[in-house]
């Protein structure tokens, strides 16, 4: 039954990136504890378009960075209608860490260890997929009707294989550090690790998210990320 779901919804909705807008955003990464909230770190993202081997492409970039303990960037080169994936550049504290190149249902990955030194490996997927390692943006280009369900196949060079599970549960306007903003209110993430994300209406841009004692929200400038970069 639940794969006879997945096949009905991907066949109505999937991504659309001609939705989101290109634009630099950048977030507090936040943790709560005994009732406070304290900033752990700062998330930055963008996209803009370009091209791949001459077709149209995004590129979104997203860089977090939780002081000494975590600095990852993710760089994909997405299909500019659908958002599959044609790269991802995973570095680590500014070292190459994987290399994903999507051909249909094959992945060649590269990974780097900690002395620098790479290992190519080719992998088959059993379906098309999405990139496991972009969440927001991807959640905020799907058509996101009042009640709407969806399934988003996805590939993560840790994880494998699996199933982004999205539902809209609602909107409602909430206080951000731009001001009073119309937000479309979902469940979702891999099916074992849901979290609320908040995607702004107008325009559609990653607001936000909270999963347990941790979150994410829209900062009104990138200089406390660019000066923890610093």
């Amino acid at each position: 039954m639940l794969a006879i779901f997945l096949t009905a919804a991907l066949a109505t909705a999937t991504p659309d990136a001609t939705r989101l807008p290109e634009g630099t955003w950048c977030y507090a990464l936040t943790a709560t504890k005994d009732g406070a909230s304290h900033t752990v770190g700062h998330t930055y993202q963008a996209l803009a378009h370009t091209t791949h081997d001459g077709k149209p492409a995004v590129e979104i970039v997203v860089h977090q960075r939780m002081g000494a303990k975590f600095d990852m960037r993710d760089v994909f080169v997405l299909d500019a209608k659908t958002l599959q994936p044609f790269e991802l550049s995973n570095t680590r504290f500014g070292k190459p860490h994987v290399r994903d190149v999507y051909e249909g249902t094959r992945v060649t990955e590269t990974r780097w260890d900690d002395e620098g030194h790479a290992t190519t490996t080719r992998k088959a997927l059993t379906r098309p997929a999405w990139e496991g390692n972009l969440f927001g943006l991807m959640f905020a280009a799907l058509p996101l009707h009042a009640g709407d369900e969806y399934a988003i196949p996805y590939y993560q060079y840790d994880k494998g294989e699996g199933t982004f599970a999205v539902k809209v549960t609602g909107e409602r306007d909430i206080d951000t550090a731009l001001g009073k903003t119309h937000a479309i209110v979902l469940q979702a993430g891999p099916i074992d690790q849901q979290a609320e994300y908040l995607i702004g209406a107008q325009p559609r841009i990653e607001l936000g998210y909270s999963a347990g004692p941790f979150g994410q929200s829209l900062a009104a400038s990138c200089a406390a990320f660019e000066a923890a970069t610093k």
